[in-house]
């Protein structure tokens, strides 16, 4: 096994470019390699060294190379170290010889960054942190007029640096033996496949998205201005965020201490708010849109591919949703672009406008909707099939109502689905104790609510937020009364938490490390220091340092060490039955696309993307109808493992990406 760490300098930014267009990108250069073979010491090779013959031979005879987030390493291998030093492309790493010790902690249970996961696994060898604020600072050029950089005219650091990539290849040892075991072999499949699905990436229409810049722009432009105008020149414009929050301090709002947006969606939703407050509170939310921020951003990751089209690459983090081990977003992040304010007719509509060349005013009268929720109701649109292909998406319906009933074996609710029925009225039925045909329209939305704010143990207070999504709101009594029937609609998924509960408690308490019991479908075991939950497709939930722990109020509950998703913090958390059968559901939904995705590769499918139950796949045109109902077919057949779970997808075949 032969460990690597790069470092390199550009005047690209790869926080915002993404690694792809910067490996390519004349500009960048690798400074320095730390490598070592095996457990053997760590060397250095330096900018203008002839190239270790080792590890050059190494590579050719298909040898194992490891790296931590190994897509770096592979991309600038491949694109900027081997042209770099004059090497013929015979010289590639292939993905098949490559292990990413990052994919590896995060399937056991560790975070994504290096220094946190040395930490966390309790490792030897720590990251050297004074070294990582001299890379960031000796990646960049020391002038850029002219060009210098900071290796060719210091030394000291030039060393210093090195020292601290040789660093990281001790730490990245260390943490993998801490783990001691590779990804299982599907896991290691899907890591591979996912390397390949983020280097094709999706084709943009740049055009369109310079054309929603300038509109952009201009529609800011007109806010500031009417701003202005409104508030008699005190409030410049929707970023002067200080001057705002004291005009509306002293026009009707003196309780107001800050200007975020859900701040300012909940005092819109007051219906006595003075006219004068309500319009800038109206123009700063039209204003502060951070969705169009992602159009620049589109253009900084763009790269042109083999074909020379111009797409984003790189969107996708394998593992990167931590308990459940989904796919997180990277870069332009579709999976948290806004829901569109327009319909589809609309949004064809606004793409002729702007690439018509109309204005932010024009735009607003020809669609009767501000400019600025035009642009955000185009993101999607952006992304374009490559030319003579169409877009072939599909995703799973309602898949994780249809997964937690499964695992509970709830078999009523399982047969509304095999039926074809409609589960929201299902559920309100069973909330009203009357016939699902005679539930109302305002009955059924409380079915929906009840299925997705209930189904994890949610109490009232859980009901009452997602129900203030749907416009609803609903006194606590009705709330708790419509709690109490849902769950008593769904007795096996009640007693699904709290078994989980009880087998958690046992598995943290027991340190024999020979601790395994099996709830309905999924098995909760001791192993070493932790527990790990073995879901139906054979992967491991992994919660680390698991311990039962007394809380302040005396209550004694699961903990676990895990990674804080509103501090990003590595620290102890509590878990509970409820919250374990939510880990559990979304998971096991993960592990259905992973089979979809895997099956669709070996039948020729290119998938570009997943954004949350949907998969992005790309077809030459005249393949576009088989690919689609390849997809149905492979979307309604549950895994070999799921027997019984009955999955559904809907789909279309377009030129543009849309919701």
């Amino acid at each position: 096994m032969l460990s690597i760490d790069f470092e390199t300098a550009s005047t690209v930014d790869l926080r915002r470019s993404g690694v792809f267009p910067y490996a390519r990108h004349a500009d960048t250069r690798v400074l320095c390699m730390a490598y070592a073979f095996n457990d053997g010491p760590v060397s250095i090779w330096k900018e203008g060294e002839p190239v270790p013959q080792k590890v050059i031979d190494h590579v050719d005879a298909g040898g194992n190379v490891r790296a931590w987030n190994a897509q770096f390493e592979y991309e600038i291998w491949n694109n900027c170290f081997l042209p770099q030093l004059g090497l013929p492309s015979a010289h590639k790493l292939n993905y098949i010889q490559v292990y990413d010790t990052m994919a590896d902690a995060a399937y056991f249970g560790l975070p994504l960054g290096l220094d946190q996961a040395a930490q966390a696994a309790g490792t030897s060898h720590m990251k050297d942190k004074d070294g990582h604020a001299l890379m960031m600072r000796m990646n960049k050029p020391r002038t850029k007029e002219p060009l210098t950089w900071w290796h060719e005219q210091n030394p000291e650091k030039f060393q210093r640096l090195c020292d601290y990539c040789k660093q990281d290849v001790e730490v990245e040892r260390a943490v993998k033996k801490s783990i001691r075991h590779d990804l299982p072999p599907g896991e290691r499949e899907m890591w591979i496949l996912d390397q390949r699905i983020n280097a094709r990436g999706l084709a943009l229409d740049t055009n369109l998205i310079e054309r929603m810049e300038t509109v952009a722009d201009d529609a800011k432009k007109l806010i500031n201005t009417e701003l202005n105008t409104l508030t008699n020149g005190k409030v410049p414009s929707v970023g002067s965020a200080a001057a705002m929050l004291t005009f509306l301090q002293n026009n009707g709002l003196p309780e107001i201490d800050n200007l975020r947006k859900d701040t300012v969606v909940d005092l819109l939703a007051d219906p006595e708010l003075p006219e004068l407050v309500r319009s800038v509170l109206q123009l700063r939310q039209a204003g502060s849109k951070t969705s169009v921020a992602k159009l620049p951003a589109m253009l900084q990751a763009t790269s042109a591919d083999t074909d020379g089209v111009l797409c984003v690459r790189g969107m996708l983090q394998y593992y990167g949703a931590f308990r459940t081990g989904r796919w997180a977003g990277r870069l332009i992040q579709p999976q948290n672009m806004p829901r569109p304010a327009l319909t589809s007719a609309e949004i064809e509509l606004a793409i002729k406008y702007i690439t018509d060349g109309a204005n932010a005013e024009t735009l607003e009268l020809l669609l009767n909707t501000p400019a600025m929720e035009i642009v955000s109701s185009l993101l999607r649109s952006v992304l374009v099939a490559r030319p003579d292909h169409k877009l072939v998406v599909y995703d799973f319906s309602q898949i994780e109502a249809r997964v937690l009933p499964w695992l509970a074996d709830e078999q009523d609710t399982l047969d509304v689905f095999r039926r074809g029925e409609d589960i929201y009225q299902q559920a309100a039925g069973g909330i009203y104790n009357k016939p699902p045909s005679t539930v109302t329209k305002d009955e059924r939305q409380i079915g929906k609510v009840a299925i997705l704010a209930l189904g994890f143990g949610g109490g009232k207070g859980a009901f009452q937020t997602m129900a203030a999504n749907y416009g609803l709101s609903l006194p606590d009594e009705q709330a708790e009364n419509i709690k109490v029937a849902w769950r008593g609609s769904n007795p096996k998924v009640v007693q699904f938490w709290r078994d989980l509960d009880v087998a958690f408690r046992s598995a943290c308490a027991d340190k024999s490390n020979s601790f395994s019991h099996k709830v309905g479908k999924v098995t909760i075991a001791r192993w070493g220091s932790h527990v790990v939950i073995v879901l139906p497709s054979k992967r491991g939930l992994f919660y680390r340092n698991a311990a039962l722990e007394t809380d302040e109020e005396g209550k004694v509950g699961s903990t676990y060490m895990g990674l804080n998703q509103y501090t990003r913090k590595w620290e102890r958390l509590r878990t509970y039955g409820g919250k374990l059968a939510e880990n559990i559901t979304q998971a096991v939904a993960r592990d259905c696309m992973a089979e979809v995705m895997k099956a669709a590769d070996k039948q020729g499918i290119e998938t570009l993307l997943t954004v949350h139950d949907e998969l992005i796949t790309e077809a030459k045109n005249d393949r576009a109808d088989w690919q689609s109902q390849t997809l149905e077919r492979l979307m309604t057949t549950p895994p070999a493992w799921a027997v019984g779970l009955p999955t559904m997808g809907d789909g279309w075949v377009g030129d543009r990406y849309r919701k």
